[in-house]
C-alpha cells in the first residue's frame, strides 16, 4: 500500500517515516485497506484519493492535490471533515492532512471522536467484538454469530476489488464493499438504471458516459424498490485497449508496407480524406446491387477513354476496380465509388460501411491468395496488388475504404478543372 521498502517488508504496520506524515502520536493507525475518497476544493473541483492512515487530528491520504487549500471529504454517511495538506510532509503521492473541522449531524468539532476513530481504524472483527461486548450473555453469542456471517459475506464481496458495489433503496445508495467510497458519477444516472432494473425485475447492464469517463453499471433487483449495483470505471481499460490496438495496427502497417515494397499502405480514416482531397473528383456514384456495378464500370471506362488512356491500361484498371466493387457488394451491401484525376494519374476510392477486416486477419486477407472470410477481400487483393501502382486501405468497425492509385501520362488537353459531366 505505502510505497517504501520498510512498509513492504512488514505490511501489518507502517514505518516511522510513514507515521511521520501525520500528527496524533500513539493514536496514528495504518488502515487494513485503503478507503477510496473524494477531496473537494472550495471551488468545487474534485480529486480522487485513498485514505490509508488515520488519527483523531490528521489523515494520511494518497492523492494529487494543490497545496494551500482546504478540502472537504465525506468519510461516512453523516461524517464530513475539512482538511488541509501539511506542505512539508509527503513522499511520492502520499501526504499528511490536518483535520481543520469535523461535521456530524449538525454538530461541529475539530477532531474525530472516539466512535468515529474506532470505526475508521478498527478491523471488522474488532468492531463486531466491540458492538457485542456489552450485550447480555444469553444473546451475545447469537448476535456475534450473525454479524460474523454477514461480515464473511461482505469480505467475499470486498475481495473482488472490481469496482464500487452499492445497495439501492428508494433513490439512495449505500456502499456494500469497503473500497466503494462515495459515488464517482452522478446519482441520477444510476437511479435510472436501478429503477428500470427493479421495475422489470430483471438484471440490467448499461454503459454510462460521464465527461471523459466511461462506466459499466450492472444492476440486480432484490425486490420492487431495492437492488444491488456494481459500478466499474472502465476508462483506463478502454484507453489501454486503444493503445494496444494502435500499436498493433502500427506494427501491421509497417510489416505490410515492407512486404509489399510500399505498394499497400494501411491508413486511418482521416488520412483517406486527405488523399482524396488531392485532384479533381470527376465521378461519385452509389451502388448497392450487383446489377449496379456495370453502370459504374461503364462510367469509369468512359472517363479513361476520354483521358486517352491506353486500352490495355483501361482493362487492367477495370479489373482492379471490379474486384473492389464486388467485395463492397458482397460484404457490405454496396457503397460509394469516387474517381479523382491528378496531374500524374488517377485515384479511385471504393468505400463501404460494412464490418471491416478484423485486425488479426489483415495480413492474410491482403497478402495470401485465396484467403477469404466474411470480412476479408479474398482473391481480389492479390489481383489488385498485381495491377495497381499502389493501394491505400483503411478498415475498421465503421467500414472499409480502399484507394486504387494508377500513374499515367494524361493528354495535355485534359484539365484538372474539367467537369464531371464533360468526362462522363
Amino acid at each position: 500500500m505505502i510505497e517504501c521498502k520498510k512498509c513492504k517488508k512488514n505490511s501489518e504496520t507502517a514505518c516511522a517515516d510513514c507515521y511521520s506524515l501525520i500528527d496524533g502520536g500513539l493514536l496514528r493507525r495504518k488502515l487494513d485497506y485503503s478507503k477510496n475518497i473524494i477531496l473537494e476544493s472550495p471551488e468545487g473541483e474534485k480529486y480522487p484519493g485513498e485514505l490509508f492512515m488515520v488519527s483523531p487530528v490528521s489523515l494520511g491520504i494518497k492523492c494529487q492535490v494543490p497545496s494551500g487549500k482546504h478540502y472537504t471529504i465525506n468519510l461516512q454517511e453523516n461524517l464530513q471533515v475539512k482538511v488541509q495538506k501539511i506542505s512539508d510532509r509527503g513522499k511520492f503521492d502520499y501526504h499528511g492532512f490536518d483535520i481543520i473541522e469535523v461535521r456530524r449531524q449538525g454538530e461541529c468539532s475539530y477532531r474525530l471522536n472516539n466512535d468515529e476513530y474506532m470505526t475508521l481504524t478498527m478491523s471488522d472483527e474488532q468492531l463486531v467484538e466491540k458492538i457485542t461486548e456489552s450485550l447480555p450473555d444469553n444473546v451475545k453469542g447469537i448476535v456475534f454469530e450473525r454479524l460474523t456471517k454477514e461480515l464473511e459475506k461482505a469480505k467475499i464481496l470486498d475481495s473482488l476489488q472490481v469496482g464500487q458495489v452499492f445497495k439501492y433503496q428508494k433513490d439512495t445508495f449505500k456502499p456494500l464493499n469497503k473500497r466503494a467510497g462515495p459515488l464517482s458519477l452522478p446519482v441520477q444516472d444510476l437511479v435510472k438504471v436501478a429503477k428500470k432494473c427493479c421495475r422489470t425485475g430483471e438484471p440490467m447492464r448499461e454503459v454510462l458516459l460521464v465527461g471523459d469517463k466511461m462506466y459499466d453499471a450492472h444492476a440486480i433487483p432484490f425486490d420492487y424498490d431495492t437492488g444491488g449495483l456494481l459500478v466499474l470505471d472502465v476508462t483506463a481499460v478502454l484507453e489501454k485497449e486503444r493503445e494496444i490496438k494502435k500499436k498493433e495496427k502500427r506494427v501491421y502497417r509497417e510489416v505490410i508496407e515492407a512486404v509489399t515494397c510500399g505498394k499497400l499502405l494501411l491508413a486511418e480514416r482521416e488520412e483517406i480524406a486527405a488523399y482524396m482531397a488531392v485532384g479533381t473528383t470527376v465521378l461519385s456514384a452509389n451502388f448497392c446491387k450487383p446489377e449496379d456495378l456495370d453502370s459504374v464500370r461503364r462510367k469509369i471506362e468512359r472517363i479513361f477513354n476520354k483521358c486517352g488512356i491506353d486500352q490495355k491500361e483501361i482493362t487492367v484498371l477495370l479489373i482492379c476496380i471490379s474486384e473492389a466493387l464486388t467485395n463492397a457488394v458482397k460484404h457490405a451491401d454496396g457503397g460509394t465509388c469516387k474517381v479523382n484525376i491528378l496531374s500524374n494519374g488517377f485515384r479511385i476510392e471504393v468505400s463501404d460501411t460494412g464490418p471491416g477486416i478484423a485486425m488479426e486477419n489483415l495480413p492474410k486477407a491482403t497478402l495470401m491468395k485465396n484467403f477469404s472470410t466474411k470480412q476479408s477481400l479474398g482473391c481480389g487483393f492479390t489481383i489488385m496488388l498485381k495491377y495497381a501502382d499502389r493501394l491505400i486501405l483503411s478498415t475498421g468497425i465503421e467500414g472499409t475504404t480502399l484507394i486504387i492509385e494508377k500513374s499515367c501520362i494524361l493528354p495535355v488537353e485534359i484539365s484538372l478543372n474539367d467537369s464531371m459531366d464533360k468526362l462522363t
